[in-house]
């Protein structure tokens, strides 16, 4: 069944894709997002697992969101929002930076697509 109203826009499992200038541009697609409630989607830092499970949860989500965006400006938005929930989840901010610090040294390779430093993604999706 076709979804997507144009030929240069569709998505496809957990992904939006575009066409622009001849080249795919994906980020991340989650039809929740359109949902009228609020939905849990990762657990809560007072929930019965280790703080560091926790804080865990944050950097699986970070990789998958750069693996499967082109464009830092995506990745930022999406890593925003992530880092604002998992905040109303009970988060604190100096463990999310310690966190963020560590994934990004981690997979330094996985980030340099997006040609800035480490500790500028970080200060713009902490903002």
């Amino acid at each position: 069944k076709k979804e997507n109203s144009c030929n240069t826009y569709s998505t496809f499992l957990d992904l939006s894709i575009t066409i622009k200038d001849k080249k795919f541009v994906t980020k991340l697609y989650d039809k929740r997002d359109g949902f009228s409630f609020d939905i849990i989607r990762l657990p809560f830092r007072q929930s019965n697992i280790p703080s560091k499970m926790f804080y865990s949860t944050i950097a699986a989500e970070l990789l998958r969101t750069c693996k499967a965006t082109t464009l830092l400006t995506d990745f930022i938005g999406t890593s925003k929002v992530l880092i604002q929930r998992i905040y109303q989840q009970g988060a604190v901010k100096k463990h999310i930076e310690v966190t963020c610090s560590k994934i990004f040294n981690r997979h330094r390779a996985l980030f340099e697509k997006f040609d800035t430093n480490n500790k500028n993604i970080i200060s713009k999706i902490l903002e």
